[in-house]
């Protein structure tokens, strides 16, 4: 497998991870680091916990500040988080990484992200 470093910033809605992937590939995240996304709130990748649901996030049901990807420019998004084991990827495309979070102005810091496909 190879492997691609990226980081993520919290600040940014997505980060080009530069891997271009194949539907039904499968794929690895390794992820770490901390990220201070409102007052007096920081999480690693694997965001808040016991989170509320809240429907402005990409992911509403999934913890706020948490990693999350999507393969191209769609708004198919899948949850990431700390998790280690294997990703199927259901689509063509350019894999992009950021943080679900609905308002990212506050944010800061980054997530340093280790993708192998």
């Amino acid at each position: 497998m190879r492997e691609r470093d990226v980081n993520v910033n919290a600040a940014e809605r997505w980060t080009d991870s530069g891997v271009t992937l194949r539907a039904g590939q499968t794929i690895y995240v390794s992820a770490n680091g901390r990220i201070h996304w409102g007052p007096k709130r920081q999480d690693g990748p694997g965001g808040e916990h016991n989170s509320p649901r809240n429907d402005a996030r990409p992911i509403p049901s999934r913890p706020a500040a948490a990693l999350i990807g999507r393969i191209g420019d769609g708004d198919n998004y899948f949850f990431i988080g700390d998790e280690t084991g294997a990703i199927r990827v259901r689509d063509n495309g350019r894999l992009y990484l950021g943080i679900n979070d609905d308002y990212l102005q506050d944010n800061s810091g980054a997530f340093r992200v280790t993708v192998y496909y």
